[in-house]
């Protein structure tokens, strides 16, 4: 490129510097709104592919379990709870992919698809399934991977239902510190009589 059109775009850009600021301001303002819109889009074809793989995880589910003896109380069963923070009472509800019976016991199902969450050692799987298992006392819990149609199933410690509660050790250790004094009090009146 030569000196005499480097010096006439140089004039051009002082010139109109004014113009050239405002398209690039506006050419990057419209990037950042397809940027966003882009992304929303993204995440709304995701979340609309995992809605349809969890529908039909849940009808795989659904078959397998009719398949193999199980019978279907309900589906998306939704129990209405509270919990307290401070003492202020919050609502929450909880839903549960399946309840079914098999046997005479009564059981839930959590319908789970993908690489991660059909794994029970997740926290997030734990813990709903945990909350499931606390909130419900089903006599049985499975997790089934629809991915893979197999039915897990889960229990949990059972040291969870046989821990003390505090009063019981309060009144353990009281018992535990009275049979010395008992005791001594026993021993005193053996030599007085």
């Amino acid at each position: 490129m030569d000196l005499s059109k480097l010096t006439t775009l140089f004039s051009i850009f002082q010139n109109h510097y004014w113009q050239f600021f405002i398209i690039t301001f506006v050419a990057c303002i419209i990037t950042v709104i397809l940027t966003l819109k882009f992304d929303r889009l993204l995440k709304q074809h995701k979340l609309q592919k995992q809605f349809k793989r969890g529908i039909a995880g849940e009808t795989t589910a659904k078959k397998y379990l009719l398949r193999n003896g199980f019978k279907i109380l309900a589906e998306q069963l939704t129990l209405h709870s509270e919990m307290k923070i401070n003492d202020l009472a919050h609502q929450y509800t909880t839903r549960i992919d399946y309840l079914v019976k098999k046997k005479g016991r009564i059981a839930i199902v959590e319908v789970k698809t993908g690489k991660k969450a059909i794994n029970a050692k997740l926290t997030d799987t734990r813990r709903q399934i945990f909350e499931y298992y606390h909130l419900y006392r089903p006599d049985d819990l499975y997790l089934f991977n629809a991915d893979e149609e197999k039915l897990e199933k889960i229990t949990f410690s059972s040291n969870i239902d046989q821990q003390s509660p505090l009063y019981y050790k309060i009144i353990m250790t009281i018992i535990i510190l009275a049979i010395p004094i008992l005791l001594l009090y026993l021993s005193i009146i053996l030599k007085i009589l």
